[in-house]
């Protein structure tokens, strides 16, 4: 009978309730930061390789959900020249918000004119950071691809 124990010590040695309750709380969960680079669309690397793929390397950049949802608000609006409904508002900024998250693969083509607006004001350091130049490798079969994991490709129409 030494061995047998009463419940509720099973339950506490299990850490079924959380833990020791004197214990300071959870911290805050960090914000969401969306890391992407721009690319024009159907371009190639600029260094070639005896395997037929190419590369080239990109800034990369990272923007705060919070600044993200601040700039959406700012700059997707109803103007005299462009008046919008609130519902097709709202589609424009989650089709945007979802895609610069990497939610989302495909936007709108009158959707991709904002995103260059959006990236002319990334570049000029008026939203977002400036992270690590990235290597993109490009491959025979009109696709690429990278070694980070944590990045989004923002494909902007050529110009």
């Amino acid at each position: 009978m030494k061995h047998l124990k009463r419940f509720i010590t099973f339950v506490n040695e299990q850490d079924m309730m959380g833990g020791d309750p004197n214990a300071a709380g959870a911290a805050a969960p960090k914000p969401d930061k969306y890391k992407f680079i721009f690319m024009e669309d159907g371009e190639t690397g600029d260094t070639n390789y005896p395997d037929g793929t190419s590369s080239k390397k990109y800034t990369s950049y990272e923007v705060s959900k919070t600044d993200l949802d601040k700039w959406l608000d700012s700059n997707i609006i109803s103007t005299k020249d462009l008046e919008l409904s609130d519902a097709v508002i709202d589609v424009k900024k989650k089709a945007i918000s979802k895609y610069i998250s990497g939610d989302k693969s495909v936007i709108p083509p009158d959707t991709k004119l904002l995103l260059d607006k959006f990236r002319k004001q990334v570049v000029g350091d008026q939203i977002g950071n400036r992270l690590k130049d990235i290597e993109i490798t490009f491959y025979k079969e009109n696709s690429f691809g990278t070694e980070e994991v944590d990045i989004t490709f923002i494909i902007i129409p050529k110009k």
